[in-house]
């Protein structure tokens, strides 16, 4: 299945559709193997609960002597490094239960000590309007909403979701098909799978160890995206981050971003979808990431790309929850 997008009550309604749980939440699936095409989080309010589900339900499939399985997709590589442009405030409300006041009242702390050093380098502030200028407190909760710090410690490499994402792979291979999140560009012809996933989570798990120690040092701000942050001082980006920043993955034509199959035209991607499939020895890839119009699975090239994003998150996809099945 593809695109969850927060949409537990979807995801939910699809499992129980195709007997995977019962009325309890419960895997009733036997031996299934079951694919989620990442993009569990962003956008929709419950990306949480969408993500406990599947970590019981991985539990008890293998229990059962079925299996759960999930490839990482771009939302989630997003969370793990800090660019959480698409996260709602339901979702950051889902941790406010989680947050030590002490983490906020330290974090104020110093976000009142940074509005100041910005008011001494910009100068005296603009002549009073007729609005209120917001205080620093209100600045402050608009910034960091509740449940904002307990929700990146949890998506922290030590945290309960970044552990469990950073333990998933960004392209899974079953039987000659390839399941991922974006597509696999011309990179695959000359690079294995396997060998991408080793590589892709050592420099995952570097990005957000760099990263973490350069904040600490006060070199990159708080609470900026890893991937995009500039240095504090105005000194150049370190070379190691700036490697990392450039991988495969973090790329258009990444695994997680990819959008040629999906939408490039077919004389300009069949030749380069079919190199990857001769390559890597594949039958067909099974993708998500990119919306289906009209809102339904799709295929291309004589079925051997799948196309599995069909909105399930309708309120904003206007899309429904589908699922391909290989039987």
């Amino acid at each position: 299945f593809g695109d969850v997008h927060g949409g537990a009550g979807e995801l939910r309604a699809l499992l129980r559709a195709l007997t995977l749980i019962d009325d309890a939440d419960d895997w009733r699936g036997g031996q299934t193997r079951l694919v989620s095409l990442g993009d569990l989080l962003d956008r929709g309010p419950d990306s949480r609960a969408v993500m406990d589900l599947l970590m019981k339900l991985e539990k008890q499939a293998a229990a059962d002597g079925g299996q759960l399985h999930m490839v990482l997709g771009n939302h989630e590589i997003m969370n793990l490094t800090g660019d959480l442009r698409y996260v709602s405030e339901a979702e950051y409300a889902a941790f406010a239960a989680d947050e030590d006041p002490g983490m906020r009242t330290a974090a104020y702390a110093a976000f009142s000590a940074e509005l100041i050093r910005e008011q001494d380098q910009n100068g005296p502030p603009p002549p009073p309007t007729d609005e209120p200028e917001p205080t620093p407190a209100e600045l402050f909760d608009a910034r960091f909403p509740p449940g904002y710090f307990a929700h990146r410690a949890a998506f922290s490499a030590a945290g309960r979701y970044g552990s469990w994402l950073l333990s998933k792979p960004q392209v899974l291979t079953l039987e000659n098909i390839a399941f991922v999140h974006g597509g696999l560009s011309e990179a695959f012809v000359s690079e294995s799978i396997d060998s991408f996933n080793v590589r892709a989570e050592r420099e995952l798990r570097e990005l957000l160890t760099t990263g973490t120690q350069l904040v600490a040092a006060g070199r990159l701000p708080r609470w900026q995206d890893l991937l995009t942050s500039g240095p504090v001082d105005g000194t150049p980006v370190p070379p190691s981050l700036l490697e990392l920043r450039g991988a495969l993955q973090f790329d258009r034509a990444g695994p997680s971003w990819y959008r040629g199959t999906a939408a490039c035209h077919p004389l300009i991607e069949r030749p380069r979808f079919e190199a990857v499939l001769e390559a890597r020895q594949l039958d067909r890839v099974v993708m998500g990431h990119t919306p289906t119009n009209p809102r339904v699975i799709q295929t291309r090239f004589e079925d051997r790309a799948v196309l599995a994003d069909t909105g399930m998150y309708g309120s904003y996809y206007k899309g429904r929850p589908s699922a391909v099945i290989f039987d």
